[in-house]
């Protein structure tokens, strides 16, 4: 459908059937739970989505998206995405994402991908990717890359990577391989 409004889930233009059914515009007021987003959403407190989001999502507290999501993605407090995402990844405290990402992921604490970077992780604490990263985490205290860097991690205290293509800067870094500088 074009357009949905809900003061919380269940109670808005869609009624019990909000996550059946995919929205190219969705504005919540407190809340809302939509099958997927198509063009923009905005909620008051959060965003939940049984599947897919492109182009823009925003919450004042967290969002939570069951598919993808293409595009530009911020909440007050966290994101989870439970597949991949590409695009700008923003919250004040965390994002989490359960596949890839590409783009650039920013956390006032920590960033969590389960799968492979390509762009940027950037974090007031903490980056965390269990791929490969194809570019660069820059963190306040620490950088984890469970396989292979091509770029470079920057913290303020520890750095690790299995395998490490680039520079390393922090007070420890670690790589089990080294074709890069330290």
């Amino acid at each position: 459908r074009n357009f949905q409004l809900s003061f919380v889930p269940g109670i808005s233009t869609q009624g019990k059937l909000s996550s059946q059914i995919s929205n190219n515009f969705s504005v919540n007021i407190v809340g809302g739970y939509t099958g997927g987003v198509k063009v923009m959403e905005v909620g008051g407190v959060f965003n939940i989505n049984k599947k897919n989001v492109q182009y823009f999502q925003a919450a004042g507290v967290f969002n939570l998206v069951g598919g993808t999501v293409k595009g530009f993605q911020m909440a007050g407090v966290h994101n989870t995405v439970l597949s991949n995402t590409s695009g700008f990844q923003s919250a004040g405290v965390s994002n989490y994402v359960k596949g890839k990402f590409n783009g650039l992921q920013m956390a006032g604490v920590y960033n969590h991908v389960t799968d492979s970077v390509k762009g940027w992780q950037m974090a007031g604490v903490g980056n965390f990717s269990k791929g490969k990263i194809k570019g660069w985490q820059l963190a306040g205290v620490f950088n984890f890359s469970n396989k292979e860097i091509r770029g470079g991690q920057m913290a303020g205290v520890i750095n690790y990577t299995k395998k490490l293509k680039g520079v390393q800067i922090g007070l420890i870094n670690i790589a089990d391989t080294s074709d890069g500088y330290s």
